[in-house]
């Protein structure tokens, strides 16, 4: 509760945060190499990005892309980093989207295998 009222320029990070704030200070990370965004209209996560090279890009996934489900968990209800967390993992391990193609009315299973990005 202290810690709430620090200066303007400070934050505190709970164990997720601060794992995932280390991750990005390192410049490399294991995940699949897609920048997403909560699709507030759908409850989705909306593929903003797929970072060329990358095993996402390479599955296909492309801009404007809905992920609803991640390893058969709905995505629905949970929050970007929480999201984050389930996609990311150990290089060489697949995690298993759901993607909703811009146009479709189903979704498609697309198994990814993890990297260092």
């Amino acid at each position: 509760g202290g810690l709430e009222r620090l200066d303007p320029h400070s934050s505190y990070f709970g164990e997720r945060e601060f794992r995932q704030f280390e991750g990005k200070t390192r410049g490399k990370f294991s995940g699949i190499g897609i920048q997403i965004n909560m699709d507030r209209a759908s409850g989705a996560l909306l593929v903003t990005s797929p970072i060329v090279g990358t095993p996402a890009y390479e599955a296909g996934l492309m801009s404007g892309d809905l992920i609803v489900k991640i390893n058969g968990q709905s995505v629905e209800h949970k929050r970007t980093s929480e999201a984050v967390e389930l996609i990311q993992g150990d290089p060489g391990q697949d995690v298993t989207l759901s993607i909703l193609h811009e146009g479709d009315t189903k979704p498609t299973d697309v198994a990814i295998t993890r990297a260092i990005i």
